[in-house]
């Protein structure tokens, strides 16, 4: 009796797990045609009225008498409608819209304003630790090796927010991005704070790890070692270009082959070019930025033309050396 009794309630359980799932599904179809409906009126997007009018009939019922076909089939051409934005994205900023979060001014999903908040945060850290004795132009350009104790924390510091700056600015204009275009995927939060802790890393090896003489040439020189920082938390692929570029070379010498002098050589050339090239990226991100001060200073027509035609210079020859690769 027991067995059958235990048997019977196992059924039982199964028939409400698929019930719940069912129903879930069909509140997910409901909810995401409701967002688009919303989404297609208030962007003046044209959808059949018809599946507007089911809709609206459909919503008025309970989950289980719901048809799911017709609600499938009105999901399927109002996603049609709003691309190339997507139903997930569009049901989500609906949604958190509808709960009218405190912080919602920060940004239209959780993910934007858990960005935001962190920019914040390293934008206050900077600012505090920047208001320190022990951090200034010396001691920020003597590093890790020349200074010690508190000062050298509160300057290691004061870089790993000008890298956490430019690693959330990177993240957040990604973000606003999807947002904008109506396509984010909540699915893919973690890769931002991977961005992030990346961004981080990068800021820090960029200024205190890698050869100086990459960045001491040029007009990037006059960068200083915060605004090198910010560059690396911004754009990490441009640091671990370089670092795998001397990591082929070290595997080439090692490995010890016929041919490893040949490759080591080549990696080597490799290497040199790439630590080329992202100096004269920077030293053009310099040069723009040099030049849009200067143009608050009235420059004459011969000067701008110019400063036009060095920038074609350092353009063609940072092309030139990304052909050589």
């Amino acid at each position: 009796m027991d067995a059958k009794t235990d048997a019977f309630q196992s059924e039982i359980k199964n028939v409400t797990r698929k019930d719940n799932i069912c129903t879930g599904f069909t509140r997910q179809l409901l909810e995401e045609c409701i967002a688009m409906a919303s989404y297609v009126s208030n962007n003046g997007l044209k959808a059949n009225p018809d599946d507007i009018n089911q809709l609206s009939l459909l919503s008025t019922l309970e989950l289980d008498q719901i048809d799911i076909k017709r609600l499938y089939e009105i999901h399927k051409h109002l996603s049609t409608v709003i691309e190339p934005a997507t139903p997930s994205a569009i049901a989500l900023i609906y949604s958190e819209k509808k709960r009218n979060h405190f912080f919602y001014f920060l940004g239209p999903v959780p993910l934007v304003r858990q960005l935001s908040g962190i920019a914040i945060f390293f934008l206050i850290m900077l600012i505090s630790i920047g208001l320190s004795p022990h951090v200034n132009e010396n001691t920020i350009i003597h590093g890790i090796m020349m200074n010690q104790g508190i000062e050298l924390l509160l300057n290691l510091l004061f870089l790993l927010a000008c890298a956490g700056l430019g690693a959330s600015f990177s993240a957040l204009f990604q973000a606003n991005n999807y947002i904008a275009s109506m396509n984010y995927d909540p699915r893919y939060d973690s890769s931002y704070w991977s961005k992030i802790l990346l961004g981080l890393i990068a800021g820090l090896i960029l200024v205190e790890l890698l050869p100086t003489d990459i960045y001491q040439e040029g007009s990037m020189k006059t960068f200083g070692k915060p605004a090198l920082a910010i560059l690396g938390g911004f754009s990490a692929t441009l640091v671990h270009r370089v670092l795998q570029r001397l990591v082929d070379t070290l595997e080439s010498l090692v490995k010890g082959d016929p041919n490893s002098t040949r490759q080591a050589i080549e990696a080597t050339a490799r290497a040199k070019l790439s630590e080329e090239k992202a100096k004269w990226d920077m030293e053009a991100i310099a040069k723009i930025m040099n030049f849009q001060t200067q143009l608050d200073n009235s420059l004459t027509a011969e000067e701008i033309k110019k400063q036009l035609n060095e920038f074609a210079n350092t353009f063609s020859h940072s092309n030139k050396i990304k052909t050589d690769q």
